[in-house]
């Protein structure tokens, strides 16, 4: 098991931004280990962290 983190920039195809669950999230594509994940991250997500 790999214990650093995936930098995911390298691995992540942007699809677009689609709304989930009444959010903006945008919708990624990766690649980990040769399956296909899709990701949903909501849009303003990293300002909020920032913030904390």
């Amino acid at each position: 098991m790999q214990s650093e983190p995936f930098d995911l920039r390298s691995r992540a195809r942007y699809i677009g931004s689609l709304v989930k669950d009444e959010q903006l999230c945008d919708f990624y594509e990766i690649v980990i280990d040769g399956h296909i994940q899709y990701i949903y991250i909501p849009v303003g997500s990293e300002q909020k962290a920032n913030e904390d």
